[in-house]
């Protein structure tokens, strides 16, 4: 009993000695900059680890890249041994300019003991913050973990693949592909240009954006505003809200509530649990499905439309104002037209209410 309270008091020692080394250790910055005339369509790739990415479209045909690396030492001797181990590299090959962050093996030969807690003998020292001016014309490849990540004023194709921390696009006219695997929000704002997006746990921003925009995520939140496209959205579990949605949607979720605003198009909804909502204009000659396992199904549609209208519950109320004409009815399941020469709309739910009313 006494050796093992002697190293619980030992281990308790060396973990408080380990929170004092490291409230002594310091942040020290050390400056970088190079600047390199390009062509006015240049591709730009940047990998980096850890650090913050800021790109802008600049107004002339020059690269210019400001970095700042920033490492964790006890003292100025320590920093610039640090530093030194970061090892900024740029290359050019014809219309491609690289930048590479590098993490080199410290110097010292033999890590001490808090080297090795703390990771100070490798990529935990520290990291790289970028903020880089490129041409508007640009192709961007940019790979980032952790850290955020921030592009605007593009006019060019961009591919980010990154990890945990936020991504947010502005004013970009050009496709985007995006990969990411760690939390953080990705945010996407006036946009001119297809989206393809494949992501794990993180919620997702659209507003303003004209292109097709096709959404893989494995958990999150999806909201949108303002887009002109078709949508695909594929998700395990999150919410989604869309306003002022130009486009067809198909949306595939397991657990969620969804809301939508659809100006225009056909929309292909299937969701296991959670309750649906569609306002939708009815502009389209499509279908518009919409099937859930648990939940309840509410379609707003405009006065003096027209339409095909299916509605199917195993275990719920089917409501609506519309005036129709009746093909056949039972407790469980309408069929009935309303106007003339509309779509064709299923609602169907295994368990919950089914609703269809005017704006």
């Amino acid at each position: 009993m006494t050796r093992l309270v002697g190293k619980t008091y030992s281990a308790i020692l060396l973990l408080l000695l380990a929170f004092v080394v490291h409230a002594e250790a310091k942040t020290f910055r050390f400056d970088y900059q190079k600047t390199i005339d390009a062509a006015d369509s240049v591709e730009f790739y940047l990998s980096n680890i850890p650090g913050r990415i800021d790109v802008v479209g600049g107004a002339d045909n020059q690269v210019i890249i400001k970095a700042v690396k920033f490492v964790r030492a006890s003292d100025q001797e320590e920093a610039e041994e640090l530093g030194a181990a970061i090892d900024i590299k740029v290359t050019r090959t014809e219309n491609r300019i690289s930048v590479l962050t590098d993490y080199l093996k410290s110097a010292r030969k033999s890590p001490s003991f808090w080297d090795r807690l703390f990771g100070a003998d490798q990529e935990g020292f520290g990291g790289v913050d970028y903020s880089i001016s490129v041409p508007r014309n640009c192709r961007l490849e940019l790979e980032g973990s952790p850290g955020d990540i921030m592009v605007d004023g593009i006019s060019g194709d961009l591919y980010i693949n990154a990890s945990h921390g936020e991504v947010r696009l502005s004013a970009i006219a050009g496709n985007i592909d995006i990969e990411k695997n760690g939390a953080g929000e990705i945010t996407f704002k006036d946009i001119n240009g297809d989206i393809a997006v494949s992501a794990s746990s993180c919620d997702l921003s659209l507003e303003t954006v004209d292109g097709s925009a096709d959404i893989r995520l494995t958990s999150g939140d999806v909201r949108g505003n303002g887009l002109q496209g078709s949508l695909i959205i594929a998700q395990s579990s999150g919410e989604v809200n869309l306003r002022q949605l130009s486009g067809d949607v198909r949306l595939r979720s397991n657990a969620g509530a969804i809301d939508i605003q659809q100006d225009s198009g056909a929309a292909d909804i299937v969701t296991q649990a959670g309750d649906v909502t569609i306002k939708t204009a009815l502009k389209t000659y499509k279908d518009i499905s919409v099937r859930t396992t648990a939940g309840r199904i509410v379609l707003v549609v405009p006065e003096n439309s027209s339409g095909l209208l299916r509605l199917e519950t195993g275990a719920g109320e089917i409501r609506t104002d519309l005036k129709l004409a009746v093909r056949s009815v039972t407790k469980n399941r309408l069929v009935g037209e309303f106007g003339s020469d509309g779509p064709k709309i299923s609602l169907t739910t295994a368990s919950g209410h089914i609703e269809v009313t005017e704006y």
